[in-house]
């Protein structure tokens, strides 16, 4: 098994991930896997949770030798643990599996890179959308879009907000709202990993740049 491993929460973000990693040229290949690839009980952000401890302990007997997690923030009032809880969340994992961390962790611009007290390899973590706020994969892929596609998100944004009764949770708005502009592109109606291929977020700067660094730190 490759021993640098990305654990993200489901199929998309593999996929996204994937193509991340390798449009990036982080110069080494890394393993992105579900819970489901590592033996878990399935998809989702609380089986990536639960998947942790086991994966800390691989890289404790050097099975894994760089190990970072990507999961989204979710909403504090929804069916989400939010952005603090989240990250209260991992930290107290880590804690206990020897890293210096601590429970009162504050969000961090460009991702965390977490260092152990024995001398193990930093865990890198990024909440999405931007290791601050409660969202989701999909409002950093609205924050970091490419300039030739911020009329066209815009227009998709506004086609979203006038239904007069839509289907979906509020929480889910910014999912309708991407899902709606990759609709209208080129490709209609592509998965998450199109946007690294068609360019169509900007990894040069903001928030999408901050991960690639952060992605290179952990990895390269």
């Amino acid at each position: 098994m490759n021993d640098k491993i990305l654990l993200v929460e489901g199929e998309a973000d593999k996929s996204l991930f994937s193509a991340i990693c390798y449009e990036g040229r982080l110069g080494v290949n890394v393993k992105v896997g579900s819970p489901l690839d590592f033996c878990g009980d399935g998809c989702g952000k609380g089986n990536a949770l639960k998947l942790l401890p086991t994966l800390l302990e691989q890289m404790r007997d050097g099975q894994i030798r760089r190990l970072a997690m990507v999961i989204d923030a979710d909403f504090k009032d929804a069916d989400g643990l939010g952005f603090h809880e989240t990250l209260k969340k991992v930290a107290v994992i880590l804690k206990d599996h020897g890293y210096k961390v601590s429970t009162t962790l504050k969000s961090r611009t460009g991702g965390y890179c977490i260092k152990h007290s024995d001398g193990l390899p930093d865990f890198g973590l990024w909440i999405m959308p931007n290791n601050a706020s409660d969202g989701l994969l999909e409002d950093f892929i609205k924050n970091s879009i490419s300039d030739t596609q911020k009329d066209l998100l815009k227009t998709a944004v506004d086609a979203v907000e006038k239904l007069k009764t839509p289907l979906f949770k509020p929480i889910h708005r910014s999912k309708a709202d991407v899902a709606t502009w990759m609709a209208w592109q080129k490709i209609p109606g592509q998965a998450l990993q199109g946007v690294v291929g068609g360019k169509l977020v900007d990894f040069s700067s903001g928030e999408a740049k901050q991960l690639i660094d952060w992605l290179h730190g952990i990895y390269a």
